[in-house]
């Protein structure tokens, strides 16, 4: 109910009730779920001024009675959305992308399965997971290029930090621990990504 959208004993879900009691009572679950459990709980146990009387959950009802008076629904165009499957070129970080626009990408395929940076490793190509990455601020470099010691990469914007990797059948290592067992100098260029690698 949380989730509006999960296990059901209706394959279509929501849409398979056509009822609008029950899309009131998920929408009452979801502004629940949204609120302090602690803060419930000390009501539930016949304490209500805790729950209506906290700053708190004042604000967030406040913000949501808000939102539900100003926001307008938008049609979805017609027909269906076709949302391809993720494959290998899904993976790899394209560093002529923007650094916000690859950590998005790291954070969003953590922890399966997983953004993936070639690294140039005893003189070959070898695909690295990346858990962990940030954008930074950085100057004008070749995209591809590492930046510095901390195992900065220059991106088509800023540069990613990579902050925890790890070496096919390796452990996961923060990138300072990487860089003492396999150091990628600065000014190395990474290699361009390649779709069959991950």
């Amino acid at each position: 109910t949380l989730a509006a959208g999960g296990f059901s004993p209706n394959a279509q879900s929501i849409m398979g009730y056509d009822s609008a009691l029950i899309e009131w009572i998920i929408c009452l679950f979801m502004f629940l779920a949204g609120a302090n459990f602690a803060l419930q709980y000390r009501a539930l146990l016949g304490r209500p001024r805790a729950l209506f009387g906290d700053d708190e959950f004042r604000a967030y009802a406040g913000i949501v009675a808000l939102a539900a008076g100003t926001l307008a629904p938008v049609a979805q165009p017609e027909g269906a959305v076709y949302a391809s499957k993720l494959g290998p070129a899904d993976r790899v970080l394209d560093w002529k992308s923007k650094a916000e626009q690859l950590e998005r990408q790291v954070r969003a395929l953590h922890p399966a399965p997983g953004a993936r940076a070639l690294l140039p490793l005893k003189g070959r190509s070898e695909p690295v997971k990346v858990w962990r990455a940030r954008p930074v601020e950085t100057g004008p470099a070749p995209a591809g290029t590492v930046l510095d010691d901390r195992l900065t990469v220059a991106c088509g914007v800023d540069g990613l930090q990579l902050l925890e990797v790890q070496r096919p059948g390796g452990r996961k290592l923060d990138a300072a621990a990487f860089l003492r067992g396999t150091p990628v100098p600065a000014g190395t260029v990474l290699p361009a990504p390649r779709s069959n690698e991950g």
